[in-house]
């Protein structure tokens, strides 16, 4: 979680933009004011990704991943591995 910080932070402090995916399990074990400044960011966003087991059957997480996004940011993301074909994660 302290590498995870340490690298958002420096794109906090660059005023980068985009839209980060976190596990709710590494947001968990992150420092409440850096989460705090985090939230605050207009120009880094962030999406809490579950780590659990899908709550709906048939449903990969590589699926509620990509609805996730989809959610977040108005269109449909393609993983490399659906384009050609594999099913690695």
């Amino acid at each position: 979680a302290g590498r995870a910080q340490a690298l958002i932070d420096k794109w906090l402090e660059a005023g980068q933009e985009g839209l980060v995916a976190i596990s709710e399990t590494l947001l968990a074990h992150m420092e409440p004011a850096f989460l705090k400044r985090l939230q605050a960011s207009r120009n880094l966003l962030y999406l809490a990704i579950p780590d659990g087991p899908p709550l709906v059957p048939g449903i990969s997480q590589r699926q509620r991943i990509g609805e996730m996004i989809r959610r977040a940011i108005g269109f449909h993301i393609t993983f490399r591995a659906e384009k050609d074909g594999g099913n690695e994660g």
